[in-house]
C-alpha cells in the first residue's frame, strides 16, 4: 500500500532529497530499487510538491501555494565606438 511519513505526506519518488538509483555504487550498478519500477528517483532539478509542503510544515507555514518564486534578471549592453569612426562620422 501507499506509504506516508511522519508529516502524514505521502512517500515521495520525486523529492530532491531521494538518492539515485546508483547511489553508493563503485561501478554505476543499481544500489536502490524503487517498489515502484516506473518512477523516477534522484532527480536534482527542482523541488517536488511533497519537499515544499514538507519545508512549511516544519516551519508552520499557512501557504498553500507550490510554485518557486520567480527571478527576474537584467543585462546591459555596451556600445564600443573606434577611433576611426569617430573620425569619419
Amino acid at each position: 500500500g501507499d506509504q506516508e511519513d511522519a508529516l502524514n505526506i505521502q512517500y515521495d519518488y520525486g523529492s530532491v532529497m531521494h538518492y539515485p538509483r546508483d547511489a553508493f555504487s563503485k561501478n554505476g550498478q543499481t544500489t536502490i530499487e524503487p517498489l515502484q519500477s516506473n518512477v523516477t528517483i534522484g532527480q536534482r532539478i527542482t523541488l517536488s510538491a511533497n519537499d515544499i509542503q514538507e519545508v512549511r510544515n516544519f516551519y508552520n507555514c499557512t501557504g498553500t501555494d507550490h510554485t518557486l518564486p520567480t527571478t527576474t534578471t537584467t543585462s546591459t549592453s555596451t556600445t564600443t565606438t573606434t577611433k576611426s569612426e569617430l573620425i569619419n562620422a
